[in-house]
């Protein structure tokens, strides 16, 4: 195996420009993936978020991922590298060679490689040209290898540790969870049809066939079992549309009829709450959608109006609810996006309640990463968040007859705020 130390490129970010919505309806804020006054270094691809919140894309510059600490690591010198995944402890992996004579295109002659605390590694290859598409926290990396655009379908595979091995011929192996399970599509012979796959470790892989669906795969798989992909057949009029299965059955996403221009849709990240990310599209034109708990919404209707984004599709979706994409951003630029969910504050029982005692707690939650929960009128509370939502209590004191409050939370790192107000009647 051979591997360099590439230089990197750390950059302390000032601060993106983010538009928080603020509506009723705007569930989420925007942030652009660019640091103000430098669109050389803007995210011009998304391609991959992890749970770390460090985003993988083609940013300009040379610039391969983005780090929550603000720090940008730069594409390594002196190998070719086509990055496509990364970990949650953020190894990248993606394609590539040493041999900078060989042009990059489809059916280069690339290996696996790894990216890692700033070393590439070469891992090798076991047939002409390999494809990596997934990592899970383990290490294991999922992918799979052809002889070229002439040759016969190709073999998936999974890596770790330096040894490879092969799950199955003429397939692609497209998702991997941490408990080691393996998703994707298999070919037929002489054919264009394809079945779903999901196979295990000293267990024969299981191909399963939709109904009414001459070609289907499992692109997402999460650490529940529960999978995503897309199929296409009769039953989809011949378009390919997206699915989701989740307890035995099956969840199809197709265009709504308001999007009749738009007739197929992809699925582009599944998290491990079961939420689903994709794209109605039509080869022109394309809106970003969210799927979860049986309901599809059009990410474009979840952002305030007024940030004057228009949303294009999206690249992944992580555990904390956070969603990759792109879009073009109000000065009519294509530029990655990041959608984190507004910091939302709920109390528990009703709002106007009557109570005999000389104080009251209130219960409730705040989504964000640095929050402070403040209650006008009596009490603070303050919580660091590192990931997602945070139960929280304050204890007020009353005064006989009406006491109002105003629960305001802070989400200081990205500038949000959630505020609502609380009666309580002491007798």
């Amino acid at each position: 195996m051979n591997r360099m130390s590439p230089a990197l490129l750390l950059i302390t970010i000032i601060g993106w420009s983010i538009s928080p919505a603020q509506s009723k309806g705007a569930r989420y804020a925007i942030l652009d993936l660019a640091t103000p006054g430098s669109e050389a270094e803007a995210l011009q691809q998304a391609r991959a978020i992890n749970n770390a919140g460090e985003v993988l894309g083609n940013f300009g510059g040379g610039i391969i991922a983005v780090l929550p600490t603000g720090e940008r690591i730069k594409k390594p010198e002196g190998v070719t590298f086509i990055p496509t995944a990364l970990n949650d402890a953020g190894v990248i992996i993606g394609r590539g060679t040493f041999d900078l004579s060989i042009p990059v295109s489809g059916d280069s002659d690339f290996h696996l490689m790894i990216y890692q605390n700033g070393v590439v590694t070469d891992a090798g290859f076991i047939r002409k040209n390999m494809f990596a598409a997934a990592i899970n926290a383990q290490g294991e990396i999922v992918g799979s290898t052809d002889d070229g655009p002439d040759s016969a379908p190709a073999d998936a595979f999974v890596y770790q540790g330096g040894m490879y091995r092969l799950i199955l011929s003429k397939a692609g192996a497209y998702a991997i969870n941490a408990h080691g399970k393996v998703a994707g599509e298999a070919y037929s012979d002489g054919s264009d049809d394809s079945r779903a796959f999901l196979a295990e470790e000293g267990r024969r892989p299981v191909l399963f066939k939709v109904v009414g669906a001459t070609q289907s795969r499992v692109t997402h798989l999460n650490d529940s079992g529960e999978i995503a992909g897309e199929l296409t057949g009769k039953m989809t009029n011949h378009e390919q549309w997206a699915f989701v299965q989740k307890g035995g059955g099956y969840e199809l996403i197709s265009p709504p009829k308001s999007l009749d221009a738009l007739r197929e849709a992809s699925i582009d990240g599944l998290n491990n709450l079961g939420q689903a990310v994709g794209t109605f599209y039509d080869g022109r034109k394309s809106e970003p959608f969210l799927h979860e708990k049986g309901r599809t919404v059009l990410l474009q209707d979840l952002v305030e109006a007024k940030t004057r984004w228009k949303l294009r599709w999206t690249s992944g979706i992580n555990d904390h609810g956070w969603i990759l994409g792109n879009g073009v951003n109000p000065d009519g630029r294509m530029h990655g996006f990041l959608l984190i969910p507004n910091p939302a504050v709920s109390v528990e029982g009703p709002s106007d309640r009557t109570v005999h005692t000389s104080s009251v707690t209130l219960h409730g939650t705040t989504a964000g990463d640095l929050v402070a929960v403040m209650c006008r009128g009596g009490g603070l509370h303050r919580a660091k968040l590192v990931h997602g939502v945070e139960k929280w209590r304050v204890t007020v004191p009353l005064i006989p007859g009406r006491n109002t409050f105003t629960l305001l939370a802070l989400d200081v790192q990205h500038r949000k705020r959630a505020e609502i107000r609380v009666f309580v009647r002491r007798s």
